[in-house]
């Protein structure tokens, strides 16, 4: 029975929460999982598909996202804590900002920590306050008397003007009946919209009595009474309210002619030395975006309206006006209208600067993320049925390399020509920057197959020509993936994502000038996260898996080994021993290679240390270009060395040739500890012979590919041999990589080069087994 209650419990609270008139939204690690109806209306979308998944600060704006972390972190992490109810900046979908008042409260959503947001929307509110206290302020400051009674004639508001007119105040009069009080004896009813003002006895407090003039407005809560003293008419009293204003207000007979204007109206109409009474209430430059005059509208239907927009021209250019009207007497057919207008134009410029600011870099003024979402969405909305959608992904290659050779403000300088490249070679298609270096190029096509070639040869083309900044020259490249709409519905995030992946894809398949997602393309990249994220977990918890194995470097003549290179290699509990370069290439997108470098420096530099046999040796170990950009590697190194007692002359890290070019200087400051310096895999770079001694390198490892084509093809005899020379003449070494069989073997040693390494000598190991190997002499 209790489970049953409890099952209608939460029913009942599903449905309150599903139909409160309150926006209710539940976000997750940043993510929106949960959204009421009453949320859907706020962000202006149709299905609940179109906001989940979506950043919960797609829907805050920016001036509020750092009090909004504040107050998260100030709840702290107890379930059911809650913030105060706070007044927000939030937007909705089409980034309109929206002032909301805000409650957080801290939940649990699928068994994980969550909060559950509920606002409030009080723009509305906001409105009402200012105009109740704009209309206190002028009831506050005129001479006249003005009361306002409930329908049962009980005052309820009673002003300066009428304490000083009866000699009461009003404290002392709220509640009481208007006839007690007053002693009047007109008709409040049969004054309602009458053109005339009345004029009848009232009573001071003090008992004397006086003669006055009266008008009476219905309102919704009963009536509003002026009273002015008899000897001054009250539409001239009005008359002096109105021209004590700062806000323009006109009143437009039936005829549609205006037969009031105060100074501000004259002032903002740009007559102020010309009358606008006469004048024809269509003939003032008011342009209301698409639609016509609600001023129009009123006068001929009674319609009033509030805070319409509209533009006002000048010679300044376009001010901007809200426009509120209603007939002053709503019964009578040929009422005039009131219309009041105030000068938005500061506010509304500020408002399209947030919207251009919400929606495009600032560094290039080209689209952002969110600005890309919505222009997707636009031309899926106005694609007619023979068009599809293509989205191109460009990725600037290695582009955070040349940020750290640069700088950041040389970098941003060099991302401005890109982007003004892309966009002049993209035609009429839109263009956004989604990242660092990530450009997005959106449009719309009835022949993708022979459209998006072409489109990406030019971007290709434009962007690959040197870009010249100061005393340097700097070639990019890009990684281009192509997303092309087709019968299966994809959202407009969704078709940014496919053309993401592909482009990641792209960086992998280097001579093809674009890739076309593939949802295969998806699944490994999901793949790869997998690896990334048990690849993390086994660091954190059981970092023994990663372990160490050597691969001994001997010296050709004799086959004494002289050093060994540390490789790694992860024993999965399922998939078993997995080599390097599974999970290196994954481990480098992240600062995973960061963390598996520091366990690979100080697991390998421990054993080598521990190990007897190995103390006239050299260890060698591999970084990558990734791991080089670290400026606290070298920190890192010298203080491994310190702690474990190795000298800095005992220790090799191999580096490639792109390595040396993108990070000179980490690679120098490691040579300054003493630490010798190795080329990786020479020959498949674009070093050539004659740049050898130019490069600040002790050793130099030839790539495997040499190694392979000896035995058949002379020109790689002739290759070898050459490298061996010029290397020993630039005194430097040469290590001979991939040596797997003895024929091999005996081309390299009459090569000339001196030190080589591969399977035909010995197959990557544990330190103790290759002991075991050379416990007889050293040699193999």
């Amino acid at each position: 029975m209790t489970e049953v209650n409890n099952l209608g419990i939460a029913e009942r609270y599903r449905l309150l929460t599903e139909l409160s008139p309150d926006a209710i939204a539940i976000h997750q690690d940043g993510i929106v999982v949960y959204v009421n109806g009453a949320a859907l209306r706020f962000a202006g979308l149709a299905t609940a598909d179109e906001m989940l998944g979506r950043p919960i600060l797609d829907f805050v704006h920016p001036d509020s996202v750092q009090s909004m972390v504040e107050r998260l972190i100030a709840m702290g992490t107890r379930e059911g804590a809650s913030t105060a109810p706070e007044d927000v900046l939030m937007m909705d979908d089409k980034k309109v900002p929206r002032l909301m008042e805000v409650t957080s409260v801290r939940t649990v959503w699928s068994g994980r920590p969550a909060y559950q947001v509920i606002l409030r929307d009080i723009s509305a509110q906001k409105r009402i306050e200012s105009a109740e206290r704009l209309r206190v302020a002028v009831v506050d400051h005129v001479t006249n008397a003005v009361v306002n009674v409930d329908p049962d004639l009980r005052i309820r508001s009673w002003n300066p003007g009428a304490e000083r007119m009866f000699g009461i105040s009003q404290c002392e009069v709220l509640g009481r009946l208007w006839t007690e009080v007053t002693a009047s004896d007109i008709e409040l009813d049969a004054m309602v919209g009458s053109v005339e003002q009345v004029t009848s006895v009232y009573r001071r407090a003090s008992g004397r009595r006086f003669l006055a003039r009266s008008a009476v407005t219905a309102t919704d809560a009963g009536y509003l009474i002026v009273i002015s003293t008899a000897g001054r008419p009250l539409m001239e009293r009005l008359d002096s309210i109105l021209a004590a204003l700062h806000q323009a207000v006109i009143v437009v007979d039936a005829d549609g002619a205006v037969e009031l204007a105060n100074p501000a109206a004259h002032s903002m109409f740009g007559r102020a030395d010309e009358t606008l009474l006469g004048v024809s209430a269509e003939s003032l430059p008011l342009q209301f975006p698409g639609a016509r005059s609600p001023i129009t509208d009123c006068l001929q239907d009674g319609t009033a309206a509030a805070d319409r927009v509209a533009a006002l021209p000048d010679a300044a250019g376009d001010r901007w006006v809200l426009c509120s009207c209603r007939c002053l007497d709503p019964e009578e057919p040929d009422s005039s209208v009131l219309v009041s207008i105030v000068d938005i134009s500061e506010q509304h410029r500020r408002v399209v600067q947030l919207d251009w600011e919400a929606n495009h870099d600032t560094l290039t003024a080209l689209f952002n993320r969110a600005g890309v979402i919505r222009e997707i969405g636009r031309r899926l909305g106005e694609m007619e049925s023979d068009h599809t959608i293509v989205v191109c992904c460009l990725d600037v290659s290695d582009f955070s390399a040349l940020t750290d050779l640069l700088g950041f403000q040389e970098a941003d300088d060099v991302l401005k020509v890109i982007a003004q490249r892309i966009d002049d070679a993209s035609g009429h298609a839109s263009v956004g920057r989604i990242g660092d270096a990530s450009f997005v190029v959106v449009t719309t096509t009835t022949v993708p197959a022979s459209y998006v070639p072409e489109l990406v040869a030019n971007v290709h083309t434009a962007v690959s020509r040197p870009i010249v900044h100061g005393a340097r020259s700097d070639q990019v490249v890009l990684d281009v993936g192509v997303t092309i709409g087709n019968a299966t519905p994809r959202t407009p995030a969704n078709l940014v994502v496919d053309a993401a992946i592909a482009a990641r894809v792209a960086r992998q398949a280097a001579r093809s000038p674009f890739v076309e997602f593939r949802p295969e393309h998806r699944e490994e990249l999901e793949r790869r996260r997998e690896v990334e994220r048990e690849l993390r977990e086994t660091l954190r918890t059981d970092p023994a898996r990663l372990r160490v194995v050597y691969q001994p470097i001997v010296q050709i003549d004799n086959r004494r080994v002289t050093a060994v290179e540390a490789l790694l290699r992860w024993d999965h509990p399922e998939l078993g021993t997995i080599p390097p370069d599974s999970f290196i290439p994954i481990a480098e997108e992240s600062d995973l290679i960061d963390l598996i470098g520091t366990h690979v420096l100080t697991l390998a530099v421990e054993e080598f240390v521990a190990t007897p046999w190995t103390s006239e040796m050299i260890l060698s170990i591999n970084m990558s270009r990734r791991q080089l950009t670290d400026r606290e590697l070298p920190g890192r190194i010298a203080e491994c060395l310190r702690l474990r007692g190795l000298p800095a002359s005992r220790l090799c890290v191999e580096v490639t040739e792109s390595s040396l070019t993108d990070v000179s200087a980490g690679v120098a400051e490691i040579r300054e500890l003493g630490v010798l310096i190795a080329l990786d895999d020479f020959g498949t770079g674009a070093s050539t012979l004659s740049q050898l001694q130019r490069l600040p390198v002790d050793l130099v490892k030839t790539d495997k590919q040499f190694v392979d084509a000896v035995v058949e093809e002379r020109s790689a005899r002739v290759t070898l041999a050459a490298i061996a020379s010029i290397t020993e003449a630039c005194d430097m070494q040469v290590i001979v990589e991939g040596v797997e069989t003895a024929e091999q073997a005996a081309i390299v040693a009459e090569s000339g080069a001196t030190f080589a390494q591969g399977y035909h000598y010995s197959r990557p190991t544990s330190l103790e087994a290759l002991g075991e190997m050379l416990a007889d002499g050293g040699s193999l």
